[in-house]
């Protein structure tokens, strides 16, 4: 015979997990369920990957990239997920902090402050990304997710609310120096920063620039050196605003560095992203005059873009690979445009007069940079077509040997003795 349990005789306290009246309950606690929401951030990494300087290229599976995304594709799902998970972090920290927590008010008031601010932060992406979003403010059951969505102008409000909060407690540090402990957490000026965006979205102008003054003025300036900005040394100079801190771990790297071209640079050969060649031709000349192909190759602009490629071949090609050109069924180039001793410093001067911040976020075609080949430093040049090795040269090799792209230079490794275990992910809000 079989009866029903009685539900007063099932233990229905869950073993992996603290509950939220339990989880706040001591300092100690309470620190680790701040840390909680602050790891958050990593939650879905390659969603900081569009908000770079650079448009990237995607290959493999980016649905986005290569234009074959449906609604029903999971990144849409996954980016709402892991969103929603920092927005119901943060709710379980405010209130854990405020109702349970025993620590002194005056570290309670600064910890309420990060998390409101982390809070905005998830918002402020959902807005971003779907314009008006269900808001929830009070820790939920899952069962009961339920409410409508909330038009984008009442979630900039309540945003905008909560960044306001973190600006108006006395208790939360404009900033912290480079070498502080607390190096990383929410600060008053990211408040600003943050809030300044969201102005920019609203079009309150004079308001934006009131918060981007302030930023300045709590200590924030330009670093001086674009290129030395993306080094280990660099991470927590004054130009950074608000940038996921690491602990750096020998024989362990960064997915930025691992995705962004840098495994090319010692010997793995795998990029996932490339660069676009239309956010090379946005790059202007040093006086700032938008930049024209045709100032430096006539009637570039006319061509077809297959066709283009000539301008691209290496000096002194080979017969051999004259010949290969020739034989091509597609793709045939006017190799009387080419110049044998002269293409390569032909179309180095396209790149010359540009601003100096494309030589240090992209490697351009002929540049030549110290890389490390296995246990080895490793001078490579970018070349086209690609040849293993020539007069002890090595070109930049990588798993698309049939074609030229333009690759990331940023966060690319230089060196063995510069490579750095873990870099700054300080891709959300930067100066």
């Amino acid at each position: 015979m079989f009866s029903a349990c009685q539900k007063d005789l099932l233990d229905t306290v869950p073993k992996t997990q603290v509950l939220t009246n339990n989880m706040w309950l001591t300092e100690n606690l309470t620190d680790q369920g701040v840390n909680g929401v602050y790891q958050g951030l990593r939650l879905g990494q390659m969603l900081y990957v569009y908000d770079t300087y650079v448009t990237l290229q995607g290959r493999d599976n980016s649905t986005l990239m290569n234009a074959t995304a449906t609604a029903s594709s999971g990144i849409f799902s996954s980016t709402w997920q892991n969103l929603y998970e920092g927005v119901h972090r943060s709710n379980n920290a405010i209130y854990g902090i405020t109702n349970v927590s025993p620590v002194g008010p005056e570290k309670k008031a600064r910890l309420l402050a990060e998390m409101k601010f982390l809070r905005a932060f998830h918002y402020y992406r959902l807005n971003q990304l779907y314009k008006g979003v269900p808001i929830y403010t009070e820790p939920i059951e899952w069962d009961k997710v339920d409410k409508p969505r909330s038009t984008e102008k009442e979630v900039w409000d309540l945003i905008i609310k909560d960044l306001t909060d973190c600006i108006n407690e006395p208790l939360l540090p404009n900033r912290y120096d480079k070498g502080k402990a607390e190096f990383g957490r929410v600060t008053k000026s990211a408040a600003h920063a943050l809030r300044g965006k969201v102005y920019m979205y609203t079009q309150e102008w004079a308001k934006a620039i009131a918060d981007f003054e302030q930023v300045k003025n709590m200590g924030h300036t330009l670093f001086g050196n674009y290129a030395n900005l993306f080094k280990g040394d660099n991470e927590q100079s004054p130009e950074i605003i608000f940038s996921i801190q690491n602990i750096a771990l020998a024989g362990y790297g960064s997915d930025y560095q691992f995705r962004f071209g840098s495994r090319s640079a010692f010997g793995s050969n795998w990029n996932t992203y490339l660069v676009h060649p239309d956010a090379i031709d946005r790059y202007q000349r040093k006086d700032g005059s938008k930049f024209n192909w045709d100032d430096y190759l006539p009637g570039y602009n006319q061509m077809a873009p297959g066709q283009r490629e000539v301008f691209f071949l290496r000096n002194n090609l080979t017969a051999t690979e004259i010949s290969n050109i020739e034989k091509r069924t597609t793709n045939k180039l006017d190799m009387s445009l080419y110049l044998p001793t002269g293409n390569e410093e032909r179309l180095k001067k396209a790149y010359e007069d540009r601003d100096p911040r494309l030589v240090s976020n992209v490697i351009l075609p002929y540049s030549t940079f110290v890389g490390a080949n296995g246990a080895t430093d490793q001078t490579f040049t970018s070349r086209w077509p690609y040849r293993q090795e020539f007069g002890g040269v090595f070109d930049l090799r990588t798993d698309i040997v049939p074609n030229f792209y333009y690759y990331p230079r940023k966060f690319v490794y230089e060196e063995l003795t510069q490579v750095f275990p873990i870099e700054r992910q300080a891709l959300m809000i930067i100066l």
